[in-house]
């Protein structure tokens, strides 16, 4: 790739993990022959924001550029980034190319020219369990993802201990506010239930107690959102214990732009 004394390389990043730190390596070569190491370490601010550095380039060639996760352990699904020249100015200069722009992680490095692009498709999404503290008693619980975040619940699982207060209760699940709504059998005073709500559901027993096992209407990804783990008609002393959300996580594509 040729340069001119006007470009700047400028590198973009986000993650859905705090803490991360990309690396940019490869090489420049000036006219007068001289070849010159790239080495550019951008760590992100905080998991769903993203972050930036730039360098300038010599009048000459880009020869290579790579990009990974310096972390030990980072799947490429968490972490997206673009690597791209602009001539003039970083905030009002023209873009002249895309260098490397996809998913990165620790053993799925990003190269160019040889493998400059990587969708979600082609890395493995991290999948995670989450255990979530319990509401105080007679209140639902609230989940929210990181900005940026796409996820695709799997599994949750949760015990809906009811009161010895007459009322008719129904547990559920919602995903995206009241949208999806996943509501499983009802519930009556002094029983206790644990819920599992998952992509297939199956008989489940349980040591001793009730066990409802309900699937979820949808699993496709969504974007950074909202669960919520109640129960309609709760009563006061009713509780809401042993919350734990399995799903596949990732950063969304689009979070970054050329801007």
């Amino acid at each position: 790739m040729e340069t001119t004394r006007d470009d700047i390389l400028i590198v973009t990043g986000i993650s859905v993990v705090a803490g991360q730190t990309i690396r940019i390596q490869g090489a420049t070569r000036s006219r007068d022959g001289t070849i010159a190491p790239i080495d550019l370490t951008l760590t992100l601010p905080t998991a769903g924001t993203a972050g930036s550095i730039s360098t300038s380039l010599p009048e000459g060639e880009i020869l290579s550029l790579t990009a990974f996760v310096a972390a030990a352990q980072s799947f490429a699904a968490d972490n997206y980034m673009l690597a791209t020249i602009r001539r003039g100015a970083t905030t009002v200069g023209t873009h002249k190319a895309i260098l490397l722009q996809g998913y990165v992680g620790s053993w799925e490095p990003l190269a160019w020219p040889e493998k400059p692009e990587r969708s979600l498709t082609d890395c493995s999404p991290r999948v995670t369990s989450t255990a979530v503290a319990d509401p105080d008693p007679g209140l639902a619980q609230t989940i929210n993802f990181v900005p940026y975040s796409i996820v695709r619940l799997s599994a949750i699982t949760f015990t809906l201990a009811c009161s010895a207060t007459v009322a008719t209760r129904r547990a559920y699940v919602s995903q995206r506010a009241a949208q999806n709504t996943m509501a499983s059998a009802t519930q009556i005073a002094s029983e206790t239930y644990t819920y599992y709500f998952n992509r297939y559901p199956a008989a489940i027993s349980d040591a001793g107690l009730l066990a409802r096992n309900t699937p979820f209407p949808t699993t496709e990804w969504v974007l950074s959102p909202t669960v919520v783990i109640a129960a309609a008609n709760i009563q006061a002393a009713d509780e809401i214990s042993g919350i734990t959300l399995f799903y596949d996580a990732g950063v969304f594509p689009f979070a970054l732009n050329l801007g």
